[in-house]
């Protein structure tokens, strides 16, 4: 008797020493982590309804918050791959969902240089720049700006409280700065594969079962060119279209 009082006073004690050192974090990670359930996410790229590529977007949850994965890849047989750019993106999102740090590489086979980037909480973006020796300082007028692929994130998780209908936009891939108009739609409702499976005679991964999804359609521009988001609940992109012609379709292959 008297061991299993030693024992769960033990017990006890372990789990407060866990709690003092590890358990803000730990609380935090838990809370995002049942807001935005790790996910993974498959996109048909299209030009003018003909596909030109994929994409996908993977969400992880970490000790701090939130782990962002993008890659976009346009297909090497296509004509417009000469003028294509392929891109893979990797940020680090904090408990707020706002935007820690980030790691760029584009070029047509991604043999592009290592763009990197950190936040100084909100009063700076440190740039690490190809060919530069010395890191970039960018002075920020306000709050930490949003990216292009974590916008659908950030909409719907960390709307700005101050200005809703205008946002702070970095876009790395051009070292560009945008104030960004954002209008909310209304619902819609798509048809999304959520399965594949594999076709030998046509040699090709073809729908094995679809599913329903609402998402909510956000309009906004992009460095001047209107583009229009529809997100489900959970932050993740649905679809995406440009009046250029380009659209994203999420699919499961």
């Amino acid at each position: 008797m008297l061991a299993a009082v030693i024992l769960a006073a033990w017990l006890a004690s372990l789990a407060w020493l866990v709690r003092r050192e590890l358990g803000p974090g730990v609380e935090r990670a838990a809370a995002v982590a049942r807001r935005v359930p790790p996910s993974a996410s498959f996109y048909s790229v299209e030009l003018g309804g003909r596909r030109v590529g994929l994409a996908s977007t993977t969400v992880d949850t970490t000790a701090t918050g939130l782990h962002l994965v993008t890659r976009l890849l346009p297909f090497a047989t296509d004509p417009a791959y000469a003028r294509a750019l392929a891109v893979f993106a990797e940020l680090a999102l904090d408990e707020a969902f706002d935007v820690d740090r980030f790691v760029l590489r584009a070029g047509t086979r991604l043999e592009g240089p290592v763009l990197a980037g950190r936040f100084a909480g909100d009063s700076a973006l440190v740039l690490e720049l190809p060919g530069r020796a010395r890191p970039h300082r960018e002075p920020l007028a306000g709050r930490r700006p949003m990216l292009p692929v974590s916008l659908p994130l950030q909409l719907t998780f960390a709307p700005r409280r101050d200005d809703p209908a205008r946002l702070a936009v970095f876009d790395p891939l051009g070292l560009a700065w945008d104030s960004t108009l954002v209008e909310p739609g209304g619902d819609a409702v798509f048809v999304v594969p959520d399965r594949a499976a594999y076709d030998s005679v046509a040699d090709r991964w073809v729908p094995a079962h679809a599913d329903t999804v609402r998402a909510r359609r956000v309009d906004l521009r992009m460095r001047g060119v209107p583009v229009a988001l529809w997100i489900d609940a959970q932050g993740r992109l649905v679809a995406q279209s440009t009046p250029l012609g380009v659209q994203l379709r999420r699919t499961e292959f």
